[in-house]
């Protein structure tokens, strides 16, 4: 009996320190975070991104991005704007981003989502969309800065994203590819400037 009895305390004790690592290790998981809620965020390119698709290159495509934080999160949404590409020696080629955005997590993947969304561009008489899907990738982050200046450094590549592609010929492809790198800032009602972390 004594012998059982320790048995079931050495049971409980182990099912106790099991529950209290699971708690923390749920309790430090990465989160986006600013200063104050709402958060108002946006980036700039640190440098030429490009978008792959039907075996063209869309190349030194600058970009932003723009979001709101709402919490502390594993995930956040933001929004890209291309402003110009260059695609076979021609510049300022667009790339529209249909409604689509960027869902971000803390733990380095991402996905496009948005109910019905299209990233879309065309040049040469093809025309090629990317809708919203899980694909591979892989995100890095630095945070960067001090105080209200503190920024998150992102860097994104997605591959093996699926398209439609249509006018030369039509058709679906699964080589897609999206890359870009930003820094992400936050702001208090569009202004006031205030500091955005992973941590």
């Amino acid at each position: 009996m004594v012998k059982n009895t320790r048995i079931i305390g050495v049971v409980a004790a182990a099912a106790m320190a099991l529950t209290a690592f699971v708690g923390v290790a749920s309790a430090s998981a990465a989160q986006f975070q600013a200063e104050q809620y709402p958060a108002t965020l946006s980036g700039q390119s640190l440098e030429a991104g490009r978008v792959v698709a039907g075996g063209y290159v869309y190349s030194n495509c600058y970009s932003t991005l723009s979001g709101e934080a709402t919490a502390a999160s594993e995930s956040l949404k933001v929004t890209p704007t291309w402003q110009s590409c260059t695609w076979l020696g021609f510049s300022g080629v667009k790339i529209n981003n249909g409604g689509c955005q960027f869902q971000l997590q803390a733990n380095g993947t991402a996905s496009i989502v948005g109910s019905g969304c299209a990233i879309s561009f065309s040049g040469g008489g093809c025309s090629w969309q990317i809708g919203p899907q899980t694909a591979s990738s892989a995100v890095t982050y630095a945070n960067v800065g001090t105080g209200t200046s503190r920024k998150i450094r992102v860097n994104l590549q997605m591959w093996g994203l699926t398209y439609s592609q249509s006018g030369c010929p039509g058709g679906t492809g699964h080589d897609g590819e999206i890359k870009g790198s930003w820094e992400l800032s936050g702001s208090k009602s569009g202004a006031k400037a205030q500091g955005i972390w992973l941590g």
